[in-house]
């Protein structure tokens, strides 16, 4: 069962009401995935990455793919905790995204702010870490391949193993879409969660006196007029002339 777009957030001041559907933002909902991808996009380009790196693991080591990608995820840290030794002052900050392979095996592939790293050091790094020397590390010198780059590997859906992340990112990732997610976060505070559809709560506002229009992308205001003159107007609109085709639209 998924709550998605089901349950909704309201919110209501004394004059005024507004209401979204709550989403379930799942990467297997077809609503949903969707918009992460294009979040993803967005965080993996708000880095501004300066290498790309691919990682992978060896069949061999481990009992299946999701234990493969649990030493793969730890021999990264690992990595990284030497490295940042190596390079003193100088930053390093990452995003790294999984992806399955043809044989059902995890890769990382990683989107990096780094100064140079050697790719033998790498390779050797991981054939210590988890027997996996296969490593490959590119210089990325314009905007126009970080696009390229993430259109080709970071916009499809990132792969999950059992209950492994799909992606994560250094703190210091610094990216733009985590203050936009943030200042969401502190707004969506304000909002409560409400066990029913769009379509039923604008229903509860017309007996309440408020005539429902559209507000943003999803989002529905209510405003009060009075339940005579929102009963005939909505009398006259009903809840698909509202939204076009009804709440599926939505």
């Amino acid at each position: 069962m998924t709550i998605c777009r089901e349950w909704s957030l309201v919110k209501s001041a004394e004059a005024e009401r507004h209401a979204k559907p709550l989403l379930c933002r799942s990467w297997s909902c077809e609503y949903c995935r969707p918009v992460r991808k294009s979040k993803l996009m967005a965080q993996a380009a708000g880095g501004e990455p300066t290498r790309f790196l691919t990682l992978t693991v060896n069949p061999s080591v481990g009992r299946d793919p999701e234990e493969r990608l649990r030493l793969l995820a730890h021999a990264w840290r690992l990595c990284v905790k030497r490295i940042r030794r190596q390079i003193g002052d100088q930053e390093i900050a990452y995003l790294a995204v999984v992806e399955e392979t043809k044989q059902g095996e995890p890769h990382l592939h990683i989107l990096l702010r780094s100064p140079y790293l050697p790719q033998w050091w790498l390779s050797a790094a991981m054939a210590e870490l988890i027997q996996a020397p296969v490593v490959d590390i590119r210089r990325i010198y314009n905007r126009k391949q970080v696009i390229r780059y993430i259109a080709k590997y970071i916009a499809k859906a990132p792969a999950q193993f059992g209950s492994s992340k799909r992606y994560w990112t250094s703190q210091n990732w610094e990216d733009r879409a985590d203050t936009k997610d943030e200042a969401a976060s502190t707004a969506l505070a304000r909002w409560q969660v409400v066990m029913e559809p769009l379509s039923i709560i604008v229903s509860r506002w017309w007996l309440d006196g408020f005539i429902a229009r559209k507000e943003g992308k999803e989002g529905i205001i209510g405003e009060y007029y009075g339940r005579a003159q929102a009963y005939t107007f909505h009398q006259a609109l009903g809840y698909e002339g509202l939204f076009g085709q009804g709440e599926r639209s939505l």
